[in-house]
This record gives structure tokens, C-alpha cells and sequence, in this order.
């Protein structure tokens, strides 16, 4: 005697309930024969293949990929999320397998919504390397969701040095190579003109992050709205391990729209250690010249902020001067070999002199003056 019938909303749940709990024998059971089923949907408006690719069941995938529509979205509105979407925004051991076997049928490239954004996006913001590897050559990734950002812009504002590394590594002797690379994203420049270095500068990015950006541009290059290059742009954020990064390719002397060099910008900002960083690679006198122009901007009619220097930059200034001062008296007084000990203080007099009329000229506030350095 046949065993009865079983009803078709018993197979439907007893196909899910496979599906869920990673059961890929009673998935067979239950499914073949009935492959129709595979287009029924859930409480949660999933069919048989996104729920397998959701909870990472490679097995079951494999079983219901050949009589399912991949390019099926959760929702009974057609605008949820694809079997790609749904591995790539969770962490299960087998999500890797199924992208594998869901990447070359689906469409990558599909935005969800509200955002706009595909797989590859919620891979990244999900730090899944390895899903980013799989998808990546199926997918475009100079598309932008609906904010205007691309996948390696996603990449650079989540500090996923990996799937920056990826992104920017894509070259035309890859296989299988993706519909667009990545050099027109980092060609790319927003509303105000900056370069993704600059405005990841700006978004506090890790060091790695600028590390892995920093061959694909030239530091030297400026913004179009406000004139910032790296490295003013990274002093301005107060970095200083992207400053010293960013120095020898840099042209410290660049001033951005309001005149300002780098120096300045940082003495403006109070980033004194920033300020310390540029002195170092600067003769005295250029760093005499650069602090007397910081002064100067204060009274420069053009310059919108008239604000004054913040006290850590007067600190350092009102040292840094001494300090100058004392090693210029130090190597006037013992000079060159043969030169009379008169020669000798007749120069320690006049630098001392010129530094005194530097500070008559130019002086810091009285009332906030650092000590004179020992």
C-alpha cells in the first residue's frame, strides 16, 4: 500500500525546514519530484534558494540552484535582497562556496534598496575578503549607490584595507576581468574637486588605508575648492603618522586658496607636533620666515578668520625661536678653526640680534608667550 499523500504546505515547510537547518538529504527528500516548490516563499517572503544562501548552505544551494530563478529578491515586491546580497551582509562558514555557486548566475551588479547598493558594497562593510574576491570579477565596481559612493569608496570609509588593496590592484591582464576597473573610481574626484586620498585623509582613515592609495596618486596634487593638497589636508586632521608618510613626496611650501602653507595650516590647527614634523626638514631661517608669516596672517585683511593662533602653537613658536637662538649663539661662539673668539661673538651678537628683531616685529602675544627655553 502507497503512503499517503503528503499535502503541499507540509512539503513546503518540511523544504524549509531542511533548508534551515543545513540538511541538504531531507532537502532531496522532500524536493525531488516537487522542483515546482522551489518558487514558494516563506513567512519571511524567501524562497528555498535564498534561505540556503542566507544561512550558508553550499549543499542545498546545490540542489535547488538548477530549478530556481537566482535573480529572485526577498519580498513579495520584487525589491529586497538577492541570494548575493544575503550571504554577503552575514558570516557563516559556507557563505564562501555558496558565492561561488550563486556569482556567475546572478547579477552582482543589482542595487538593493533604499541605499543603491550591491553585493560587493555589503561585502566590504562586512569585512569579507573572501566574498570580495569572489564577487569582484563579476561585478562593476565603478557603480555608485544612491549617496554617490563606489565600492572602494565604501572600502576607504570602513578602513577595509584589504578590499582596498583588492580594488586598487585590478589590472587588465586580470582573468576574468571585471566590465570596468578600478582607475576610473580613483580618477574620480567629488563636488569639491578632492582626489579619494584627500578625502580619505579627512575621514580619519587608518594609515594602512592611505598606504594602499598613496602609489595610485601624486601627493602634490590640490583640490579644486579650497586649494588642499595631502599633505595641509592631513595636518589640518592633525595626523601626524599620514603627515610623515605623506612629507617626502609632498611640496610643503603648496599653499592652499587661502595662502596658507602647510605649516601654517598646521600652526592654525594647533598641531604642534605637525608644526615640529615640517621644522625638522626646514633650514632656521625658513622656519624664522614661516613663523613670522603665521603672525602676519592675523593681520592680513583678506583672510576671512582672524582668529588667533592656538595656544599650543605659541608654545611650540615661543620655544622654537629660543632654541634657535641658543644654537646660533652656541655655534657663533665656537667657530670655524683660526676665527678670533672677537669674530666669534661679534657674529653670536649679531644673530642675536636679528633673532631680537624678529621678536620686536613680529611678537608673540605677551600674555601668552611660552618660557624661554634652557
Amino acid at each position: 500500500m502507497a503512503p499517503p499523500k503528503m499535502p503541499t504546505s507540509e512539503r513546503i515547510a518540511k523544504i524549509f525546514e531542511a533548508v534551515l537547518h543545513d540538511e541538504p538529504a531531507a532537502l532531496a527528500r522532500h524536493f525531488t519530484g516537487h522542483e515546482k516548490l522551489a518558487a514558494c516563499v516563506n513567512e519571511h517572503k524567501q524562497t528555498p534558494l535564498l534561505l540556503a544562501a542566507s544561512v550558508g548552505s553550499p549543499e542545498c544551494v546545490s540542489i535547488l540552484l538548477p530549478h530556481s530563478d537566482p535573480l529572485l529578491r526577498t519580498g513579495n515586491d520584487g525589491q529586497g535582497y538577492t541570494a548575493l546580497m544575503l550571504l554577503a551582509r552575514e558570516r557563516r562558514p559556507g557563505h564562501v562556496r555558496c558565492a561561488q555557486l550563486l556569482a556567475p548566475v546572478c547579477d552582482a551588479n543589482a542595487l538593493s534598496q533604499p541605499k543603491g547598493e550591491t553585493a560587493l558594497m555589503m561585502a566590504i562593510q562586512t569585512g569579507r575578503r573572501e566574498i570580495v574576491e569572489v564577487l569582484l570579477p563579476f561585478s562593476n565596481p565603478a557603480i555608485k549607490d544612491r549617496a554617490g559612493d563606489t565600492a572602494l569608496e565604501w572600502a576607504v570609509r570602513v578602513g577595509n584595507v584589504a578590499a582596498v588593496i583588492l580594488l586598487t590592484s585590478i589590472s587588465p591582464h586580470e582573468t576574468p576581468r571585471p566590465p570596468q576597473d578600478a582607475r576610473s573610481v580613483l580618477s574620480s574626484k567629488n563636488p569639491h574637486g578632492q582626489s579619494l586620498l584627500i578625502r580619505a585623509i579627512r575621514q580619519v582613515s587608518e594609515l594602512r588605508v592611505i598606504e594602499a592609495l598613496l602609489p595610485h596618486y601624486d601627493a602634490k596634487e590640490h583640490g579644486l575648492v579650497g586649494g588642499q593638497t595631502a599633505l595641509t589636508m592631513a595636518m589640518s586632521m592633525k595626523r601626524l603618522d599620514i603627515a610623515a608618510l605623506l612629507l617626502p613626496l609632498s611640496d610643503r611650501t603648496a599653499t592652499v586658496s587661502n595662502g596658507r602653507d602647510a605649516f601654517a595650516v598646521a600652526a592654525h590647527a594647533g598641531f604642534a607636533a605637525g608644526m615640529q614634523l615640517l621644522s625638522e626638514s626646514m633650514p632656521d631661517e625658513d622656519v624664522i620666515a614661516a613663523i613670522r608669516r603665521c603672525e602676519a596672517d592675523l593681520g592680513d585683511p583678506s583672510l576671512i578668520s582672524k582668529t588667533p593662533l592656538p595656544q599650543p602653537s605659541l608654545d611650540w613658536m615661543g620655544q622654537k625661536l629660543s632654541a634657535i637662538e641658543a644654537r646660533s649663539l652656541r655655534d657663533a661662539a665656537f667657530g670655524a678653526s683660526g676665527e678670533s673668539r672677537a669674530n666669534a661673538m661679534n657674529k653670536a651678537a649679531t644673530s642675536s640680534t636679528e633673532l631680537s628683531r624678529v621678536a620686536v616685529e613680529h611678537p608673540l602675544p605677551v600674555s601668552r608667550r611660552a618660557p624661554r627655553a634652557l
